[in-house]
């Protein structure tokens, strides 16, 4: 029996818990190719605001895209570091240095 699930009300980090404590008995299969798999990734990781999470909150998340793209933990970790780095940051507190600085 194939099931399709619309995951796309899952927004928050709460609602991530929800769903994995919900699952805990059933065993999941991705579809699709990694180029799916690797632009839903990109899709939940925008839609829980990834960047903005603590620590123990992104370990929540991980465990939910781990469970639900057939990923491993290190693979999970090189695609995260990926997409995250590819998304827009806040501008850093940094500024440039002076010019009497540059030789």
């Amino acid at each position: 029996m194939v099931i399709n699930m619309n995951e796309a009300q899952v927004r928050t980090v709460e609602q991530v818990r929800e769903v994995l404590s919900g699952i805990q008995g059933l065993e999941f299969r991705p579809s699709g190719d990694d180029a799916r798999r690797y632009g839903w990734i990109g899709a939940v990781l925008k839609r829980v605001g990834y960047r903005q999470l603590e620590r123990a909150e992104r370990g929540v998340v991980r465990a939910y895209l781990k469970h639900f793209s057939g990923y491993s933990r290190a693979q999970l970790t090189l695609a995260t570091f990926g997409i995250t780095a590819s998304m827009p940051q806040t501008p850093s507190r940094q500024s440039t240095p002076c010019s009497k600085l540059l030789r």
